[in-house]
């Protein structure tokens, strides 16, 4: 009874995503985003579920909220055995679609160093510096996609999507959840490898392949020979 629904954000079989208004009280409402959580789906081999996933999701963003920019968590509830992770909307749009936007001329405008090419530049090395942060904490996001950052009207980068996320220094989930985002991932991470910071750094340099080539994805380079490419 906190909540209403205003739209949904994205549907899928084992979590969808809406934007809500939530009411707490008179003086405390506002815009949030609440993930679900279906019971029982997407089970992997330990029995863990997109319930799971949430729940590490929220520990991160109680430990990493005042040390990168990422939503604020406001709460969690439970009903009809789903889980609900309740999060701050980052207002804006995220890269990928800040790059279908501009992908007419954003090759050129790096190139040239105009106002549009600056601007995504700009918006590179926050992301960088994000994920500079997120290292520092020992957390790996192993998710970095073009989708998963969200530009701010002012222009201010903020990470989301952490349920892939691993800590080095708790050592946990164990094993990780899998996988990741084809075009993304590092081979390593293809192949289920312990995760590394250098994962990130990989998926990284496929965003910055994405913005310099205008939009091209980076899926599209997987399986091209040497020769090809």
């Amino acid at each position: 009874f906190n909540y209403i629904i205003l739209r949904s954000i994205k549907e899928s079989q084992k979590n969808d995503v809406m934007l809500c208004i939530y009411i707490k009280s008179l003086l405390n409402f506002g815009i949030c985003v609440i993930k679900e959580g279906t019971y029982g789906d997407t089970k992997d081999k330990q029995g863990r579920d997109i319930k799971d996933r949430l729940l590490w999701q929220k520990e991160l963003h109680e430990l990493l909220q005042n040390k990168v920019h990422l939503p604020h968590l406001l709460g969690s509830f439970e009903e009809n055995g789903n889980y609900y992770l309740v999060l701050e909307r980052i207002r804006g749009k995220s890269l990928s679609k800040l790059c279908k936007e501009n992908s007419k001329d954003l090759r050129e405008s790096l190139i040239t160093g105009s106002k549009t090419g600056m601007t995504f530049l700009n918006y590179l090395a926050q992301i960088t510096s994000l994920l500079e942060d997120l290292h520092k904490s020992d957390v790996i996001h192993r998710d970095v996609t073009a989708a998963n950052f969200m530009i701010t009207p002012s222009g201010e980068v903020a990470i989301i999507d952490m349920e892939l996320s691993y800590s080095l220094r708790q050592k946990s989930p164990s094993p990780p959840f899998q996988l990741g985002t084809y075009g993304y991932m590092s081979p390593e991470q293809e192949a289920m490898q312990p995760p590394a910071l250098e994962q990130d750094t990989f998926s990284l340099a496929a965003i910055i392949l994405q913005v310099w080539t205008g939009d091209i994805s980076p899926s599209k380079f997987n399986n091209l020979s040497i020769k090809d490419l």
